[in-house]
C-alpha cells in the first residue's frame, strides 16, 4: 500500500508541477502580446521563443502523449472496476 501512495502522490505532484508550468509560461509569454487562446494551434505559440520551428509539433507530441497515457488510466480503471463488481479478487 505504501509504494502505491508513493506514486500516486509522486504522480500528482509531477503533473501539477507541469500544469503550473504551463500556466505560467503562457501568461508570461501570451499576456504582454494580448493572446487569447481559442485553439490548440494558438497554445502551441507559448513555446516558439523556446522551441522556434519545433514548438507545434513538439506541442502536438506531447498532447498526444498525455491523451494516450489518459486512455490506458481509463482502460486500466475500467478493468479494476468491472473486477471489484464482480466480485473478484
Amino acid at each position: 500500500m505504501g509504494i502505491n501512495r508513493l506514486t500516486a502522490w509522486l504522480g500528482m505532484g509531477f503533473g501539477s508541477t507541469v500544469a503550473m508550468g504551463c500556466l505560467i509560461t503562457a501568461a508570461v509569454v501570451l499576456g504582454p502580446q494580448h493572446v487569447k487562446v481559442d485553439t490548440y494551434e494558438q497554445a502551441a505559440l507559448m513555446f516558439v521563443p523556446v522551441y522556434g520551428r519545433w514548438a507545434v509539433t513538439l506541442f502536438a507530441l506531447s498532447l498526444g502523449i498525455g491523451c494516450f497515457g489518459a486512455a490506458v488510466e481509463i482502460a486500466l480503471n475500467s478493468g479494476y472496476v468491472l473486477g471489484q463488481a464482480l466480485g473478484w479478487t
